[in-house]
């Protein structure tokens, strides 16, 4: 699978390459680096999705989620926040 992961990156590597030949030479740089992630990013994802079985809270942007339901979301206080806040509720 990680070959394959590889024909990608420098498939992609080459169109971008195409669309900014200014950049080039930088991009001819950093390939190596291209592969690595790519080669990375399925393991990744698959280290998400099992960690999303096991919980329903998120934090995006320094806000934390709680997902309820497909059809509720609780926003939940900030980690950082002093005062005591209550949590808000978000209905669909």
């Amino acid at each position: 699978m990680v070959p394959l992961q590889w024909v990608n990156a420098l498939w992609l590597l080459g169109a971008v390459r195409e669309m900014l030949p200014q950049m080039s030479d930088s991009l001819a740089k950093l390939k190596w680096h291209y592969m690595f992630a790519a080669s990375l990013a399925p393991f990744l994802s698959l280290i998400n999705t099992i960690n999303s079985l096991f919980t329903n809270k998120i934090t995006w942007r320094g806000i934390r989620y709680e997902m309820r339901s497909p059809w509720e979301t609780v926003i939940l206080p900030s980690v950082r926040s002093t005062a005591k806040e209550a949590p808000v509720l978000v209905k669909k």
